[in-house]
């Protein structure tokens, strides 16, 4: 009897460590701990850190067509320039990044809607989990998780295949030192999947001094 105490007591203690050591996805409070699988990845979102500016267009495809009749991995701003893409709104943005360690980055989002004269504040987190990028987003109505992987080390693409309700997106961002560029689209409730993409997007932002 003591010696299965003495496990049922280990095993109690072996389930608390591991539970305390692997946060929720969405947990912006907790660092993960880092992994050997993380280390290939180390300082990747570091091109980010600063303070950023632009526009966050917003497209809408009036002319929709079979989902094969295009590649929807290996998108560009070409993409856009198709009879029937129709701009239907867009965001002034400012980004604010800060990495905490080589694998860990925080954002603070201040999107502002022209068209309801409305600012929207949102914070979010970067981070490495077990070799996989994260990027998590929470705002005041909706929280996002994308996940990720890196292209070049300049390029990530960030997805998300939810199901109920329907969300499914696909952006690639791309850095420099002194501009970054994000080209995507996405399908939501009641989206046709079996057509190309109803919604597009495309960001560009300047770094600021």
């Amino acid at each position: 009897m003591k010696n299965i105490l003495v496990i049922s007591l280990l095993c109690l203690s072996i389930s608390l460590a591991f539970c305390q050591s692997t946060p929720k996805i969405d947990d912006l409070s907790i660092i993960p701990e880092v992994t050997e699988k993380d280390k290939k990845l180390a300082n990747v979102y570091q091109l980010l850190d600063g303070k950023w500016k632009g526009q966050f267009k917003i497209y809408e495809d009036k002319q929709r067509k079979k989902k094969k009749s295009i590649d929807l991995k290996n998108i560009t701003i070409k993409n856009l320039d198709k009879k029937g893409i129709e701009q239907v709104g867009y965001i002034e943005v400012e980004q604010i990044y800060t990495s905490e360690t080589p694998y860990f980055q925080r954002v603070v989002i201040t999107d502002y809607y022209p068209d309801q004269d409305k600012s929207v504040v949102a914070k979010g987190v970067n981070k490495i989990m077990d070799g996989k990028l994260i990027c998590v987003v929470i705002k005041p109505d909706d929280t996002v998780i994308h996940d990720g992987y890196l292209e070049n080390k300049n390029t990530i693409i960030w997805q998300r295949h939810e199901k109920s309700p329907q969300k499914v997106e696909y952006f690639r961002e791309t850095v420099d030192a002194n501009y970054y560029e994000i080209i995507g689209w996405g399908y939501y409730d009641g989206d046709d999947l079996d057509l190309t993409p109803k919604f597009w997007f495309h960001g560009k932002y300047e770094r600021q001094k």
